[in-house]
């Protein structure tokens, strides 16, 4: 079984190859270089990343006993997050991504929009792949493909009209952490491998209370290394929401709160690893270990 590193070594020269095999197909269907142009770049920008979700999705397939090559789910998978990144940096006006400027810095926000349905698109076609793997699962799959979709969807939504009122509940704020961050990044995708490996209802508790714990480390720890932007945009988060709730605390009593909470989901995590009989992976721990690791 190949740890982080050596995933993302098997994953990243086979991804690149199929943007750039796909985004040829997609440009020849006419001869505008303004075209070739936004697919060209739409590839610089798909180059790095942490590669969690396709990593997720190939630990639960694999300690599930699956055997096959199922490089094209782990695209779909890596393709669906993509679409939500280029997204997500219009609805913020970011202007780089990944060292290189955004599609809507470039190209505008009507063009990036549509290179996000593109990748889209793309993902779907992935996924359909699929059927001549694992065809007895595939439905499977393709409904929870479509649910962590729906999922970060709401979320993102969320996000966007939680961000002008003045005051959020904490519950407020973690059900869009829940449903924008830790289902779409950690649970959803390591469900996915797991079904289609073939699921028993202990793996399926599993998935759920490991990643999902996992999934809010991550938003917390990210939370804390953008919170100076965060606070300057006026972004609703677990430490904004300490710092409304306790003015008499200060800024370092705010980091302390997440770094304690961040802690808190840890544990979390790591319980579910130990009551977890069927399959004690050395993996599980691994992937906790890299997740605050990416944030140092």
């Amino acid at each position: 079984m190949m740890n982080l590193n050596e995933f993302k070594n098997f994953f990243d020269d086979r991804f690149m190859a199929l943007i750039e095999e796909k985004g040829r197909i997609f440009s020849n269907y006419s001869e505008n270089k303004a075209v070739r142009e936004i697919i060209f770049h739409l590839q610089a920008v798909a180059q790095e990343g942490k590669r969690f979700r396709p990593y997720m999705t190939y630990c639960g397939y694999v300690t599930e006993g699956g055997e096959q090559d199922i490089f094209p789910l782990l695209a779909a998978i890596e393709l669906l997050h993509f679409f939500c990144l280029v997204h997500d940096d219009v609805i913020d006006d970011e202007h780089t991504r990944r060292g290189v400027m955004t599609m809507n810095k470039k190209f505008g926000s009507s063009i990036a929009i549509l290179a996000g349905d593109v990748l889209l698109t793309w993902a779907y076609e992935c996924l359909d792949e699929m059927e001549a793997v694992e065809p007895y699962t595939i439905d499977d799959v393709r409904k929870e493909f479509a649910t962590v979709l729906a999922e970060v969807i709401h979320g993102q939504m969320l996000d966007v009209l939680y961000s002008s009122e003045q005051v959020l509940s904490r519950d407020m704020i973690e059900k869009t952490m829940e449903l924008k961050s830790a289902h779409y990044s950690f649970y959803r995708p390591l469900h996915i491998g797991m079904l289609l490996a073939g699921i028993d209802e202990e793996s399926r508790d599993f998935a759920e209370n490991y990643a999902t714990n996992l999934g809010m480390v991550f938003q917390l720890l990210d939370d804390i290394t953008d919170c100076p932007t965060d606070m300057k945009e006026k972004k609703q988060t677990l430490i904004t929401w300490f710092m409304d709730n306790h003015p008499a605390k200060d800024f370092a009593d705010a980091l302390s709160f997440a770094e304690e909470t961040a802690d808190e989901y840890i544990t979390a995590a790591n319980e579910a690893i130990f009551n977890y009989n069927k399959n004690n992976e050395p993996v599980w721990e691994e992937i906790i270990d890299e997740v605050q690791r990416a944030f140092m």
